[in-house]
């Protein structure tokens, strides 16, 4: 953890993995699409940006940068805790008299330069927070391998479905405990899915991705029941 009292710009880095654009423009956005250039737009999500923004707050409050919180917690699970999905997160943080020195900063470092280009991540949130000398911020970086995702729970059992963004890569399934569930709909041409769970096999913390050709398991998301629940 660093004092953040004098008007240098400092840096904080984390990358974790564990197995509906939001329509505001932002000076920050619009950077990250400049400087990134032919690599994949970000799309702004609802909420990284809740998580972000609301970490940018915590920190400046205790007048520190630290990716692990006060609580404890790291970026991924602040983000499971606001009803995130995504099982692949980047944190990258910055504070200095303003953002054009912290942007500057960040990609002067390769660690946060290389976060920042990576074709990898899909979405993207931030937060602002001031502080005594100038700000703090906050950006956060998902990768999203699945849309319209949906989780419902009736008569006994969890349905989840919606579809993967590149099907050719391999099949659904879903990982409960240590038992491998597959989807009872699966249609490979144009990704969706459909898995119907029973009660006795919903462990409250799921995790959905796809089996890969050479027959690897790739997480894509995590799901908690209820949604934001902390599972260990």
């Amino acid at each position: 953890m660093r004092n953040m009292k004098r008007a240098a710009v400092f840096l904080g880095i984390t990358l974790i993995a564990r197995g509906a654009a939001f329509a505001a423009p932002s000076d920050l956005l619009d950077w990250l699409t400049a400087v990134r250039g032919g690599a994949a737009a970000l799309v702004a999500d609802p909420v990284l940006m809740e998580t972000a923004q609301s970490y940018a707050e915590v920190l400046a409050s205790a007048g520190r940068i630290s990716h692990t919180g006060p609580d404890g917690s790291d970026a991924l699970t602040r983000y499971l805790r606001r009803g995130g999905t995504c099982a692949r997160v980047a944190e990258i943080i910055g504070a200095g008299p303003g953002l054009a020195p912290i942007e500057a900063a960040w990609m002067a470092s390769e660690p946060h330069r290389s976060a920042i280009m990576r074709r990898y991540w899909t979405d993207v949130g931030w937060g602002r927070a001031p502080t005594a000398s100038g700000e703090i911020r906050v950006v956060l970086f998902a990768r999203r391998l699945v849309s319209g995702l949906a989780v419902d729970h009736a008569g006994g059992l969890w349905t989840v479905s919606g579809g993967l963004h590149a099907p050719e890569e391999g099949r659904p399934v879903i990982v409960s405990g240590t038992a491998r569930i597959e989807a009872v709909e699966w249609d490979p041409r144009d990704g969706r899915f459909l898995f119907s769970v029973p009660e006795a096999a919903w462990s409250g913390y799921v995790r959905m991705g796809y089996i890969k050709k050479d027959g690897g398991l790739e997480i894509t998301d995590v799901l908690t029941s209820p949604r934001g629940t902390e599972y260990r």
